[in-house]
């Protein structure tokens, strides 16, 4: 069975020409919407496996670079993080009262 997928796109890769990869199997010459070209097997594009020349890919890791710790962001998760830890120990207390069978504290949540 033999496809024709020239025309289609597949995420940001449109379809040229057949063609043939470079370990001598049945691929497709597909330009990305950035402009670069790249051979892809059919079952790659047909799969999913390949959604660019790797452009999103560059973007996502460039993202990710600029987005560094601050000491803000580490100040914010250690108050979280305490809040948390006060929030457990609350709870702790009170099922140990009620083991004991003594009066039992008044719960306190956010």
């Amino acid at each position: 069975m033999t496809y024709d997928l020239t025309g289609q796109k597949f995420s940001h890769l449109t379809v040229l020409e057949e063609t043939k990869t470079p370990d001598d199997r049945k691929g497709w010459k597909c330009k990305c919407d950035c402009g670069n070209t790249v051979i892809v097997r059919t079952n790659h594009l047909t799969s999913g496996h390949y959604i660019s020349c790797g452009c999103t890919k560059r973007v996502e890791t460039e993202e990710k670079k600029r987005k560094k710790h601050t000491y803000e962001d580490l100040r914010e998760k250690n108050a979280n993080m305490e809040k948390v830890i006060k929030d457990m120990y609350a709870e702790v207390e009170y099922w140990k009262a009620k083991a004991d069978k003594k009066e039992i504290p008044e719960r306190r949540y956010p």
